[in-house]
């Protein structure tokens, strides 16, 4: 259990935790019969709330209330509500659809109704005189298609599949009210509802299981043995590559390719990379790819040693194979999105410009990643001097080929040599202070070259977008003039007036002109010379040649030449002409049989003006396809002949062509005014210039704090899991300690401040656009004053008088203008089109009416929405001289909140970048600050981990007066303390070891000299006594003495040995092959030794001999722990221990060490053998310590005792 709760388990539990709850949820929610019944039953709550709702209204003080609160349900869930009393209309809650003024049971009584914006499911209520009807949205379908107006269910039904709509209960999934009865049927796709919100959440747990199921193994690769770092990398790549053909073939997760991310629209560059949640995805494969063959470990085996410049060079190859296309993913990213990868452009896509810059900052931390492992795993083995050569070599090799084949790559190449540079130093040249220093420079480098590549590829895509708008508005191709005029072809078989008066068409040519240009081609039209033509069959009209002279021509044959090879607009009677004169005429032609004259036609000649700059319709107008290819970006000028034509948008052109004249002959940018023209040649006579403010350094470059933190973060995120968990869950110096806190403290001032702005700037923005509301409402009350300053009531015909000076205030006001009479019926408008088009009924808002007409309120502000635009209304009575209110003025903002919201989107894109510069300033900051304030610290660190007993120790020189000099002056006193500590502690030790020494010297002599005086007395008594064979005792004796004397003798070179200190003679040593030949020597009698290991190569730099000692004395001492020969085991176990470090342990089952012995085990002189002088283990430690190991022991009476010997690995040797 405890194995478990490791804290790098935490990772993949959670990974494995996050990946099966996606799965859940996929399988639970992702389903088409899942997705009716969670249909069904929102649609049943629906039912269940409106007829609650309904019951409410039985009594008026309940529908006072309701109303009164401002239809909390209705905000809701957009359920209209109706009451009518004596089957007049008392109380509609919706203006945005038409509904019957009188009550019709045969309208009422259908289950499903379709109104103008949609299909509604009914619900009635009767009591008494009432009827309360509440309308249920169910699908939403307008006249006018727009990025505001989606035909769509209503969000609340929850349908995640894309479903059509049927009235044919035999096809799809039959849908009935709760009573039973049919409404209509579902027809569902096997395609997923774009960017829905549960979709959203599982790809994002999808995303972070994986993520964190990486980071377990990321975590867990650096401590695998080489061969094991090699079969995983293999099956993982085969994994990835799967993985991936599974995802794009068959599109899984489905919930992950349902979203917009995934869409061909906003990326694709080819089968693999095509969307940019794909490029992501491949994104961060490769950067987990490179990782892991990054972490292989390079062991300095011979062979090795023998090919490391083929190692180091082929992979040095794949480094800058890497680097080029890492780059050129750069240029495919940005020239084949279909959204700008530069930030400040305000368009709305900045969500999706994050992402790409993700994609590309895993890439390049790819890049430095292997750019490092170059550097880490063979600056062992060849020097700096042989990296560069080889380096540089192979980088001027790859540019003499990209020379002849895209020279603009040469650059890439520069790059990756100042990276190679960098890390080279890194390795080579600096200490670890500065190591993170120089990492982050390299991040600095990486973030600022991939915003000059951004820029340098933006400007050639902008290019390309300038040269497709030429095209596609060479013969002005005005989105919002056609839309008009198809509005204006409808109008026109309505036009009852209009078709009377054609009954007698040339009777009445003038009156119908003048009605045509009043009616019609009004104020609105300024901008074009409109003519206009009647003719009957047979008629000519004059004409001027080629020439000059005037002629004359058939009408009929004229004008069919023109529309036969026109461009029919829509449905509409109107035309567009195609040429190449630089403005597109329009042409109108309506036919009309009469009884006299036979067939009529009236034709309309529309031709543009120049320099007129045309006002455009709102955004709800505006179709789809319009709004994608026409943005507000530039400005245009139409030059003809060398003179200006035609100009639209914020630059003011020059009337002639001068001064965008160059020698290019093809189309060409030029700077003029502080604005970045691109002239395009139609012909020699016509050009196009399509013109955009200039990007100051800081719009270019702003880019570069997000890359930067993007990169930062992925590099940081690596450094903790690579240190996980012994670095960085354990140590923090008081440098980093400040570093993290001063980064922290100025994050979250800047984050509060920033969103402080924020706020501050949407209510003084919002302030502002009040207050301009006011007054030209204000403005507005005293013009239309003078129009019914007299009248008691608003009449019908209040429209025609009123509604051209509508259209010239809503002209200069930029605002749209509605008049409503004293019931809240429309009686005059600016915008008939919106009306017309029925997007909204021609009712006033009913809390605005009964605000105003019930509790005596002269202006009301309030919130309205049409589709998805929010937008503020403002609704004001209209008083005659009297002060009767004769009508209600509203002023509906439509194009001043785009403008507003607009604005807000670049005051949140400057805030947020200039936050973002401010962070990195603050970074450098706290590093600066963090050095200056902890460099005293460091300092005192350094001298105190330098302190040592008997060397002379340094004292620190401090000149400023404050608590470091306290310190410093502590730290001078106690070197002066310690060095008189020093010295009377090392001359005690000197007596203690010396009167120990004699001691023990004296101890081991004796024991030899005590038998040999015995024996030389009995000999002496054997001569005395004149024995018989005292010649042989004598030889006998001396033999005993001879050894005695022996015996003293290796007494003298073991003390000999402890005490001198011996020159080492370090080299590289296989240590598993010295172990193996010591199993083999001790092998050899009834206790059976074996040696453990599935290591290879074992490298470790030490000497030889003394190595060899300690090892023999460890086996040594193992096989005489062993009381029973016949069932001893001793056993060599060899392990790797961390990244470079090996543990050996020599297990045997002896007797034992006792508890009371263990302290001293490893002291000169102690043994717990009956023979022996107890030097064998102190000599050991002593050996293992000058190699820089670790030498400890574990042991259990009668089971046996564990000696671990760790030594670092030749890879850990500078």
């Amino acid at each position: 259990m405890r194995r478990i709760l490791k804290p790098y388990n935490f990772l993949w539990i959670s990974g494995l935790i996050l990946l099966g709850l996606a799965f859940i949820l996929n399988s639970h929610y992702l389903n088409e019969n899942t997705d009716i019944k969670r249909f069904k039953s929102s649609l049943r709550q629906k039912e269940n709330l409106a007829d609650k709702t309904l019951i409410l209204f039985e009594d008026r003080a309940s529908l006072t209330a309701f109303i009164e609160n401002q239809e909390p349900a209705t905000v809701k869930d957009d359920i209209a509500y109706l009451v009518y009393e004596d089957k007049e209309l008392v109380y509609w809650s919706n203006n945005l659809i038409n509904i019957p003024e009188v009550y019709e049971e045969s309208f009422y009584d259908q289950a499903l109704i379709k109104l103008n914006n949609g299909y509604y499911a009914t619900r009635i209520h009767s009591f008494h005189n009432k009827k309360m009807v509440a309308l249920i949205p169910i699908y939403y379908e307008y006249n006018v298609k727009s990025s505001y107006l989606e035909s769509t269910f209503h969000p609340d039904l929850q349908l995640l599949y894309d479903t059509n709509l049927s009235r044919d209960a035999e096809q799809g999934h039959f849908i009935s009210n709760k009573e039973g009865k049919y409404l209509f049927s579902l027809i569902q796709t096997n395609k997923l509802i774009t960017d829905s919100p549960l979709c959203i959440m599982i790809s994002i747990l999808y995303v972070l299981g994986f993520i964190l199921l990486m980071s377990f193994f990321i975590v867990r690769f650096r401590n695998m043995q080489p061969w094991n770092q090699m079969v995983f990398t293999l099956l993982l790549t085969i994994v990835f590559i799967g993985l991936r053909v599974i995802m794009l073939h068959y599109q899984l997760p489905a919930s992950l390719y349902s979203l917009r991310l995934f869409s061909a629209e906003l990326h694709a560059s080819s089968d693999i990379f095509r969307s940019l949640g794909d490029y992501w995805i491949n994104s961060l494969l490769i950067f987990l790819w490179v990782y892991f063959i990054s972490c292989f470990r390079v062991n300095r085996t011979s062979l090795v040693q023998k090919n490391k410049f083929i190692l180091l060079g082929g992979y040095m190859t794949f480094t800058i194979f890497l680097g080029l296309f890492v780059f050129t993913q750069v240029e495919s990213l940005v020239l084949n999105s279909s959204f700008s990868l530069q930030v400040h452009t305000g368009s709305g896509m900045e969500i999706y410009t994050i992402w790409a810059y993700a994609g590309v900052a895993l890439l390049v931390s790819a890049l430095l990643i292997s750019i490092r492992t170059l550097t880490l795993r063979f600056y062992q083995l060849i020097k700096l001097r042989e990296f560069y050569i080889l380096w540089f070599s192979l980088l001027i090799v790859f540019g003499v080929v990209i020379f002849f084949i895209n020279r603009f790559l040469i650059f890439h190449l520069v790059f990756l040599g100042v990276l190679g540079f960098i890390q080279s130093t890194i390795r080579y040249k600096t200490t670890k202070e500065y190591n993170y220093t120089l990492q982050v420079l390299a991040i600095f480098l990486s973030a600022f070259y991939l915003t000059f590549l951004i820029n340098i590829y933006s400007e050639v895509k902008e290019k390309q977008i300038r040269t497709a708008k030429a095209v596609s508005i060479m013969d002005s191709n005005d989105p919002v003039t056609k839309a008009r005029l198809e509005t204006m072809s409808n109008d026109w078989i309505k036009d009852n007036l209009l078709l009377s008066l054609f009954q007698d068409p040339l009777e009445n040519e003038i009156q119908i002109k003048e009605y045509l240009r009043n009616q019609y081609f009004n104020r609105d039209w300024s901008n074009y010379n409109v003519q206009i033509l009647i003719c009957a069959d047979g008629d000519e009209i004059e004409m001027i040649d080629s020439e000059g002279e005037n002629t004359y021509s058939d009408c009929f044959f004229t004008f069919n030449s023109l529309i036969e090879s026109a461009s029919r607009i829509g449905n509409s009677y109107f035309y567009e002409l195609n040429t190449y004169k630089g403005v597109t005429p329009y042409i109108g032609m309506l036919t009309f049989m009469t009884e006299f004259y036979g067939e009529i036609r009236l034709f309309v000649h529309l031709d543009l003006k120049p320099y007129e700059d045309q006002q455009g319709y709102p955004g709800l107008l505006t179709s789809e396809e319009y709004e994608v290819n026409y943005q507000n970006r530039y400005s245009i000028a139409k030059y003809i002949n060398g003179r200006l034509r035609y100009s639209n948008g914020d630059f003011d052109y020059y009337s002639l062509f001068n001064n965008f004249k160059s020698d290019k002959k093809t189309n060409y940018f030029i700077d003029v005014d502080d604005y970045k023209h691109f002239v395009y040649r139609v012909t020699d006579s016509y050009k196009i210039v399509i013109s955009q403010e200039k990007l100051s350094f800081y719009k270019r470059y702003i880019a570069f704090p997000y890359l930067f933190f993007l990169l930062f973060f992925i590099i940081l995120s690596i450094w903790i899991l690579e240190t996980y968990p012994s670095y960085y869950f354990y140590y923090h110096s008081v440098r980093q300690q400040i570093k993290i806190a001063l980064i922290t403290m100025i994050t979250i001032v800047f984050i509060v401040v920033g969103g402080a702005s924020l706020y501050f700037s949407y209510k003084s923005n919002q302030k502002q656009y009040q207050q301009e509301h006011k007054e030209k409402i204000q403005m507005l009350r005293r013009e239309i004053f003078n129009n019914i300053e007299s009248a008691k009531d608003l009449d019908p015909n209040f429209n025609i008088n009123i509604e051209q000076r509508l259209q010239d205030y809503s002209r200069i006001l930029d605002a749209d203008i509605n008049i409503y009479d004293v019931y809240g019926v429309l009686l005059s408008t600016s915008q008939p089109e919106m009306f017309s088009k029925e997007i909204i009924s021609n009712r006033m808002n009913f809390s605005a009416f009964n605000g105003m007409n019930s509790h005596n309120t002269t202006e009301i502000t309030i919130q309205e929405r049409i589709g998805n635009l929010e937008y503020t209304s403002v609704y004001v009575t209209l008083w005659n001289n009297i002060n009767e209110p004769v009508a209600y003025l509203n002023v509906p903002y439509f194009m001043k909140y785009k403008r507003f919201k607009a604005e807000m989107q670049d005051v949140i894109i400057g805030v947020l970048n200039i936050n973002l510069l401010l962070i990195i300033l603050a970074l450098i900051v706290a590093y600066i600050i963090s050095q200056r304030i902890t460099s005293p610290l460091v300092m005192l660190q350094e001298k105190f981990s330098k302190i040592r007993l008997g060397k002379k120790n340094e004292k620190i020189f401090y000149e400023k007066d404050d608590e470091i000099k306290v310190l410093v002056n502590t730290y001078n006193k106690m070197v002066d303390e310690l060095e008189e500590s020093t010295e009377l502690l090392a001359q005690s030790e000197r007596e203690s070891a010396w009167r120990e020494m004699a001691r023990q010297v004296a101890h081991e002599i004796k024991n030899p000299l005590t038998p040999m005086k015995l024996n030389i007395q009995f000999l002496q008594h054997r001569i005395s006594k004149d024995s018989d064979n005292w010649e042989e005792q004598f030889k006998q004796l001396s033999d005993v003495l001879l050894k005695q004397i022996d015996e003293l003798a290796a007494i003298a070179s073991a003390f000999s040995d402890f005490a001198k200190l011996p020159t080492l003679k370090n080299e590289e040593l296989d240590l598993l092959a010295l172990l193996e030949e010591l199993t083999i020597l001790y092998n050899k009698g009834e206790i059976d030794m074996r040696l453990s290991t599935s290591l290879k190569d074992i490298l470790i730099y030490a000497d030889h001999n003394r190595i060899r000692r300690a090892f023999i004395n460890l086996i040594t001492n193992a096989i005489q722990s062993i009381k029973n020969p016949e069932k001893g085991q001793v056993e060599i176990v060899v392990t790797q221990k961390q990244s470079d470090f090996i543990e050996v342990a020599i297990v045997d089952n002896g007797s034992g060490i006792p508890e009371e012995a263990r302290a001293k085990i490893f002291s000169p002189s102690f043994t717990t053998k009956s023979s022996g002088m107890g030097l064998g283990l102190a000599l050991t430690k002593d050996i293992i310590n000058q190699a820089n190991g670790i030498i400890s022991f574990e042991s259990e009476v009668e089971k046996g005792t564990t000696f671990r010997v760790t030594l670092p690995t030749i890879e850990s040797h500078p």
